[in-house]
């Protein structure tokens, strides 16, 4: 035990025998009280009672004596409370003595060390400014880390949902395979002259002049005409597994599409996206595949300019063609029926961009008899189908209509689909053609000899025009097709 818990401990006690001799005291006042009360008794009181008051005077004494010894403790816990304070008044001089004289060394060694700071200081600084540049190098390169990280993150859930779209789609191919078989039996009647065109002697030379000029991807396209041509031919199974896992993926997507966006509003309204039409008749290279005039890429040479429809049947194409920065869309119909429609449509769309022209566009000018049937009217032979009747029609040549118009028409793109009479159209739109070279859509699937001739044709002119071959997915062989000539 130390000096200082002795003395706590003495001075704890003495607290306790004052206490003590206060309550003795008071117990003391208590008995002596008592005593004097007895007293005054004592003469009516038993002997047992004189008995009792003598125990109690003998208790009263011990009391006294038990007083006498706490006093005597008292004084003496006083006096070794006073010797142990004088000793811890030594112990604490000598203490503060020598507490003084450490601080004074101390003093001494942090003036040293004060004077030697700086330099230590300074070391550490340059080594700590090294650290600090090499850890914010690292920190700009983790930051870069987690960027990278956080993009790689990204580009994980985004191959995620592809692969998820890509089953998806996959496995909606495998349960409708049967359903994507072709079953074309129209078209293998409108290929007839196909199949002539590839038993006659010049086959060859005319094969040669239509490829040759064109990118890969076009010959290629060609070539997989001729190839399914001539394997639907030889094939005469109900359906015919003849596409290719994306196409089928493609022809899926394209007939779901089509389905789910088009309405039927009334008996003679129907609804396919935003366009209305009093028939139903949205076909998917007009409405769906738009002409295949993502090929031409910027369309903003239109500006400014007019565009010829020839070949307009219901306005599908126009309505297609008013989302072009164009001037101006003439389009030409010759059918009666077929042009009344056209007008209806212009009227339920508000187009108000486009002039309708009743007459037929070929190589002379005066009337014509034309074959009737709906999509499939043509001035030339059809192949697809039985002669209904036909119908006498206003026909000219485009330069001639042309000339009539004066400077009125600025010819930007020219879109011509009449069922096999593209080549006489050809002919009689040679000047308009070679003064304003416009883009071209032509089509080129109606007979062998469009196909194989009408890129020969054009070439021969000389106008600097590139050729691209361009066939939608759509569930035939060779319907559709397209030359695109664009002026370099």
């Amino acid at each position: 035990m130390t000096d200082r818990e002795r003395w706590e401990q003495i001075e704890a006690d003495q607290r306790e025998l004052k206490e003590q001799l206060k309550a003795l005291d008071r117990k003391l006042d208590g008995l002596r009280d008592a005593a004097g009360i007895l007293k005054r008794d004592s003469a009516s009181l038993k002997e047992g009672q004189r008995s009792s008051f003598r125990n109690l005077e003998k208790k009263v004494n011990d009391l006294e004596s038990l007083r006498e010894k706490a006093e005597f403790l008292a004084a003496e816990q006083e006096k070794k409370a006073e010797a142990l304070a004088a000793e811890l008044d030594k112990k604490a001089e000598a203490l503060a003595t020598e507490l003084e004289k450490k601080a004074e060394a101390l003093a001494t060694e942090l003036d040293k060390k004060v004077k030697t700071l700086p330099e230590i200081l300074e070391k550490r600084f340059s080594g700590m400014e090294k650290r600090i540049e090499e850890t914010q190098k690292a920190m700009d390169q983790s930051r870069e880390m987690e960027k990278i990280l956080a993009a790689l993150r990204r580009a994980d859930a985004k191959l995620d949902k592809l692969r998820d779209a890509s089953r998806m789609i996959h496995r909606k191919v495998s349960r409708l395979s049967e359903d994507i078989l072709y079953t074309n039996d129209t078209e293998r009647k409108k290929i007839s002259s196909f199949y002539e065109m590839y038993e006659s002697p010049d086959f060859t030379e005319k094969f040669l002049k239509l490829i040759s000029g064109l990118k890969r991807e076009d010959v290629c396209e060609i070539v997989k005409i001729i190839a399914r041509q001539k394997l639907i031919r030889e094939e005469t199974a109900e359906g015919y597994d003849l596409f290719s896992r994306e196409e089928k993926e493609k022809l899926y997507e394209m007939r779901q599409y089509m389905k789910t966006h088009t309405l039927q509003i009334s008996d003679n309204l129907f609804c396919y996206e935003n366009y209305l039409m009093p028939v139903k008749h949205f076909e998917a290279s007009v409405f769906y595949y738009k002409h295949g005039i993502e090929c031409v890429g910027d369309c903003s040479f239109l500006e400014g300019k007019d565009i010829l429809d020839v070949g307009g049947f219901y306005g599908d194409s126009v309505l297609v063609f008013g989302e072009l920065p164009c001037r101006t869309i003439y389009s030409f119909e010759a059918i009666a029926e077929n042009f009344r429609i056209l007008n209806r449509t212009l009227e339920l769309n508000g187009v108000r961009n486009c002039v309708p022209v009743r007459a037929a566009l070929g190589d002379t000018n005066g009337v014509a008899q034309m074959e009737t049937g709906g999509s499939a009217s043509s001035l030339v032979e059809n192949y697809a189908r039985e002669k209904e009747q036909t119908e006498e029609v206003p026909i000219m040549t485009l330069d001639s209509w042309m000339e009539q118009q004066g400077d009125a028409v600025d010819v930007g793109l020219i879109k011509v689909d009449i069922e096999g009479a593209e080549q006489m159209f050809l002919r009689g739109a040679r000047k308009t053609i070679e003064r304003f070279r416009p883009v071209m859509l032509l089509s080129i699937y109606h007979n062998a000899s469009d196909f194989f001739e009408i890129k020969p044709m054009v070439e021969s002119w000389n106008l600097g025009y590139r050729f691209k071959i361009y066939k939608p997915c759509d569930n035939t062989v060779s319907r559709e097709v397209l030359l695109i000539c664009e002026a370099g």
